[in-house]
């Protein structure tokens, strides 16, 4: 395996560890825990070694992105330029995310937030994997957009939270809230 390649799959290893990190942080409401700014805060090393999961997660964020930019340099194609665009749109949307969160912009930011996170996953598996072929046909398989739609709406539910809002039982939803989760469960199930 050449350099490149074992940066891809670092790469995609680290966005994947980064995506599963978002969850424990969106899941225990750790999300504004070190507030809105992005990507750093001071002594961000010493909060992530207390334990804190979102600095953790800001800090092997960033490291995606560095070595996002390593596969650039190495291995300059249009897959890696993708997965480039991909980290930066990831890092734009994880700070609107924070103010989604905070309550100051729409929840449907977080779901495409998701969106480009799981795109940054697996664009840097395909070129670990040598990837040459068409994304449009890729990014058109009828199960992967199935996958997206429960991403994004599992991030918008979640942006509907705010990480304090409960959803409630319900059987007929009778907020955004709960019409987001019903969708979302829908599309699970599909």
């Amino acid at each position: 395996m050449d350099i490149a390649a074992s940066l891809a799959l670092t790469t995609s290893l680290l966005a994947g560890l980064t995506i599963f990190l978002g969850g424990i942080v969106e899941g225990y409401g750790y999300g504004l825990s070190l507030g809105t700014k992005w990507p750093y805060t001071r002594d961000i090393h010493r909060i992530a070694i207390r334990g804190d999961p979102e600095a953790v997660h800001r800090i092997t964020a960033t490291l995606t992105g560095v070595l996002s930019l390593g596969v650039l340099a190495l291995k300059p194609n249009s897959l890696s330029v993708f997965g480039f665009v991909a980290v930066g749109l990831t890092a734009l949307l994880g700070m609107a995310t924070l103010y989604v969160l905070a309550g100051r912009l729409p929840s449907f930011l977080q779901g495409f937030h998701d969106i480009t996170a799981y795109t940054t996953f697996l664009l840097y598996f395909l070129i670990f994997e040598g990837y040459m072929g068409n994304l449009s046909h890729f990014f058109s398989n009828p199960l992967l957009l199935e996958f997206y739609v429960v991403i994004f709406l599992g991030g918008t539910v979640s942006g509907t939270r705010r990480m304090s809002k409960s959803i409630g039982y319900f059987l007929i939803p009778t907020n955004r809230q709960q019409l987001t989760w019903s969708l979302h469960g829908l599309a699970v199930l599909s």
